[in-house]
């Protein structure tokens, strides 16, 4: 994201541009955070994790807590207590010492009830090392998500891989092998893909898309070859994507922009199209008046 520039990050994960640019706003922000003077932070938790004496923070996790205390619709889905990962950093040097775990685990500390046992995140597509470690953690992929950093006119699309991890004593469940996340609008996209066998990886063109089967059509000719020659498929990459045996060639945050980019434009093209024929039919009013006003005329 070499055009998202640091203040965008900001704004995207920090606070509104409209604090960031009034004096002291920040401050304020997260004053009011620390405190919960503000509703939206009564439920938001930091817990720190420092080492060397005297004591020096090395990293952090902010968790917001969703006590819902009975299961409601959203968008058509069901949204039960869960806790939602906002932040989870430890510093480079110490890294691999367990203390991300740590981090995780000592939410039980802070919140104690049955929403820890649904924890949920979103982790930048580039970030291949996070999205590693925590797939090692648990989680499983559910969704991909985006949004515009930027200025309206020059915004950059970035996008997030959501995940959730569900424990044995949790009543719901997750159905990450089932979310059809792409269809028809990846055609002509590079993949690699690893078989359940064990096979590959291998690198072929998605040609096709199956609705009834929810499969697509793939070919490797010009990519890669099995038995020294190309070949065809028909594969279920949705379950392929979410279980971690198949990538996209191109970063997904590229992806995902030509895919609005060309829903955009097909729906510029339904609008012209509509204001079109709604233009021609205005024209078409006052002639077929005048054509009724001589049809009575003759008629008299």
């Amino acid at each position: 994201y070499g055009k998202v520039s640091i203040v965008d990050w900001q704004h995207c994960l920090l606070c509104p541009e409209r604090i960031m640019k009034t004096p002291g706003g920040r401050e304020k922000q997260i004053i009011e955070m620390v405190k919960q003077e503000n509703a939206a932070f009564r439920n938001l938790h930091v817990l720190v994790v420092a080492d060397g004496d005297p004591a020096v923070q090395v990293g952090y996790i902010m968790f917001h807590v969703h006590k819902s205390k009975r299961s409601r619709l959203e968008n058509g889905h069901s949204n039960p207590p869960h806790v939602q990962v906002k932040q989870l950093f430890v510093r480079s040097s110490h890294r691999r010492q367990g203390l991300g775990g740590l981090l995780l685990d000592g939410m039980k500390k802070v919140a104690p009830g049955p929403e820890t046992e649904d924890l949920r995140l979103s982790v930048l597509d580039l970030n291949e090392m996070a999205f590693t470690w925590y797939r090692s953690r648990g989680f499983v992929l559910t969704g991909v998500v985006w949004e515009y950093l930027g200025p309206q006119d020059n915004a950059h699309l970035v996008a997030y891989q959501v995940m959730q991890r569900l424990t044995r004593n949790s009543s719901g469940s997750v159905k990450s092998d089932k979310a059809i996340l792409f269809r028809s609008e990846i055609i002509g996209e590079i993949v690699s893909i690893k078989y359940p066998d064990g096979s590959g990886p291998f690198y072929v063109t998605i040609r096709g898309w199956q609705e009834s089967e929810k499969m697509h059509m793939v070919d490797s000719r010009n990519l890669s070859s099995w038995d020294g020659a190309p070949f065809t498929d028909l594969i279920d990459f949705n379950e392929a994507f979410t279980s971690g045996r198949a990538s996209f060639h191109r970063e997904l945050s590229l992806v995902m922009r030509d895919v609005e980019m060309t829903k955009l434009l097909a729906k510029e093209a339904k609008e012209k199209l509509l204001s079109a024929d709604l233009k021609r039919r205005k024209q078409e009013s006052p002639q077929k008046g005048k054509k009724r006003r001589k049809d009575r005329a003759a008629s008299n």
